[in-house]
């Protein structure tokens, strides 16, 4: 599949260049178009435009694609006719996807069209409520440029009606996703609060789909726009974790309680790196595995500096112990992930590909609920809680006994992958 993104300034306060969550809407179209599939892109831009198409195009993002810059107009019929005689045979039969950079679709919504034929028509269009809204696609793309470079609609969405009411594209009803007219404010809002929203995670946990998740989305919404990139924000929310454990280590209530705070504001901070990456199309492996790796680290460097802090206490040497005892099954565990995940190319824990069980027994409902609950949101959460109360320290046996739990869980996963793939099937997740 192909794409072509029309950015021809043809809806009022929609520029090509204008920022939206921290890219132009013609860069976000484009990446938007690439990660759906499309093989090469071709961005057109109005007339005289050559040197917006330039600071477009040398984007660290868009220069890892196959984009091609046209200056055509000044209105979606001339750019298509101009467009078809510049692609010539290259586009004959290779199907196309074609949207107007001034709307922002759901990828979900743009899969729907699946370029193909649609019965007897030369493709499909995208409406909502009834309502042509500015993405189209065919098994055709030069039919489809050649039909586009005939209609008399001045932007993509009038061209879209003049075919449909002609019968070559079939509607078809994106209602279950979302689009946005970003030409005016109420759609610029509503396109940027779908594209945070879209950040959540089904496997979120309980305190961070109600809490943690809530603060992240707020805090990357204020910091999207700025030059701060989301390997930067790992760094600094690791950073938080390090006067954390000098606290931590120092013992008492107070320094306890402020470690506790520090923690619990890394926890919400942890999000916000990947919600950048994926709302400015930033994500990468380095990226990956750095939140990973940091994530870890913070956790084990605060569990062994409350192991420091908690000799002072009655017991002391018991909870020090615990503390070490977490901190190496933490190692273990992270050891054998790690290696899982070099192997599949990925730095994501999330790449693994964990399943639960579907029954509806209450075996299969607890270790739901528990997936749910049992989480490091939910952990950090607690130790402040515990931290109020002045007992957080106390809680290092519970935390070493769940470090050791995840170790047999994690060596259990890794003998069944190795007996798997001696046997020649898949890795079981």
């Amino acid at each position: 599949m192909d794409a072509v993104v029309l950015a021809l300034d043809t809806r009022p306060g929609a520029r090509p260049s204008d920022r939206l969550a921290g890219l132009p809407l013609a860069l976000r179209a484009v990446l938007t178009a690439a990660a759906l599939g499309a093989a090469r892109v071709w961005l057109v831009l109005p007339e005289r435009a050559e040197q917006e198409g330039l600071v477009l195009a040398r984007d660290r993002r868009a220069r890892r694609l196959a984009l091609e810059v046209a200056c055509l107009g000044p209105d979606v019929p001339a750019a298509c006719r101009a467009l078809a005689a510049r692609v010539g045979a290259d586009a004959g039969a290779v199907p196309l996807l074609v949207v107007d950079a001034a709307h922002l679709h759901d990828p979900a919504s743009l899969r729907a069209l699946a370029p193909s034929q649609r019965g007897d028509t030369l493709g499909a269009a995208a409406t909502r409520d009834g309502l042509a809204c500015g993405a189209l696609a065919a098994r055709d793309g030069a039919r489809l440029l050649g039909a586009l470079g005939a209609s008399p609609g001045p932007d993509l969405r009038a061209a879209a009606r003049a075919l449909a009411a002609r019968g070559e594209l079939t509607p078809v009803d994106v209602a279950a996703g979302w689009c946005a007219d970003a030409g005016t404010p109420d759609g610029r809002r509503e396109a940027t609060r779908r594209l945070f929203e879209a950040c959540r995670k089904p496997v979120d946990g309980l305190v961070s789909r109600h809490l943690n998740r809530h603060l992240s989305l707020a805090l990357s919404r204020r910091l999207v726009a700025l030059p701060v990139t989301p390997n930067q924000l790992s760094i600094a929310t690791f950073c938080l974790c390090l006067p954390a454990a000098w606290l931590a280590a120092e013992g008492g209530y107070g320094p306890t309680l402020a470690a506790a705070a520090l923690m619990q504001l890394n926890s919400v901070c942890d999000g916000v790196d990947g919600e950048l990456a994926r709302v400015r199309f930033e994500a990468s492996r380095v990226g990956a595995w750095l939140d990973t790796v940091l994530d870890d680290l913070s956790n084990l460097v605060f569990y062994a500096a409350l192991g420091l802090g908690a000799r002072q206490l009655p017991g002391g040497d018991l909870l020090a112990v615990s503390a070490w005892v977490a901190v190496g099954a933490g190692v273990l565990t992270a050891a054998q992930y790690y290696r899982e995940l070099a192997v599949l190319g990925s730095g994501d824990l999330y790449a693994l590909g964990w399943q639960l069980p579907a029954g509806t027994d209450l075996g299969a409902r607890l270790v739901r609920a528990a997936a749910l609950v049992l989480k490091q949101d939910f952990f950090l959460l607690l130790f402040l809680l515990l931290a109020l109360a002045g007992v957080l320290s106390y809680a290092l046996p519970l935390v070493a006994t769940g470090a050791l739990v995840t170790l047999a869980a994690a060596t259990a996963r890794g003998l069944r992958r190795r007996r798997a793939l001696s046997a020649g099937g898949s890795s079981p997740r």
